[in-house]
């Protein structure tokens, strides 16, 4: 009997001591956590190759650019992954914009490079890019600045917009997307309503 009261009187006082230190941890514990504003990851699943290199499966790579607008970079498999290191290699890596006033790009390609810090993604291989005013191009490597929308590429390119079907030897994206250079010799065919349906 003499243990069994004082278990209950020990219960009596230690379940309510428990629940305020969980109610505590609870509150205070989020805010011990470091903050990411600008990067975030998830991952389906953690494996290791044969040669003991991490990989991630179905890897998203969430931020936002210098003027608060998100982007997202989706990948099949994030390699190569080195602690020393900021860059990872991406397998099948897509990234969407948010670009001036809401419009949005699209990229996807075979491969590519992400550099964490700089915020910076190098495509190659079957590079496609899509704007959602109607504008599509390919090209062979392109690169992407995720922190000002910015994009460039080298290599030869060629699309189709609602003007008219394009090639060049290169392209530049600047001004958030509102300017689309392209580079070297260039050749346009213009649609015979494109020019007159902007009037």
């Amino acid at each position: 009997m003499v243990r069994r009261s004082r278990l209950i009187a020990g219960l009596k006082y230690g379940l309510p001591a428990i629940a305020v230190i969980m109610v505590c941890l609870v509150v205070i514990w989020p805010q011990l956590q470091p903050r990411v504003d600008r990067f975030r990851m998830s991952l389906a699943a953690l494996q290791d190759e044969q040669d003991n290199s991490p990989t991630l499966i179905n890897a998203r790579y969430e931020g936002v650019d210098l003027k608060g607008r998100p982007f997202l970079v989706t990948a099949d498999q994030v390699v190569n992954l080195a602690t020393e290191s900021d860059k990872v290699g991406l397998q099948a890596p897509q990234a969407d914009l948010t670009l001036k006033e809401g419009e949005w790009v699209s990229l996807a390609a075979m491969k590519g490079i992400y550099d964490q810090k700089a915020e910076l993604l190098e495509l190659w291989e079957d590079v496609s890019l899509f704007h959602d005013g109607g504008h599509q191009f390919t090209t062979s490597k392109a690169i992407i600045d995720l922190a000002t929308g910015n994009a460039s590429g080298t290599e030869p390119v060629e699309g189709q917009s609602p003007f008219g079907d394009m090639q060049a030897q290169g392209f530049r994206v600047i001004d958030e997307g509102q300017t689309v250079h392209f580079d070297g010799r260039a050749r346009m065919v213009i649609y015979p309503n494109a020019l007159s349906d902007r009037k």
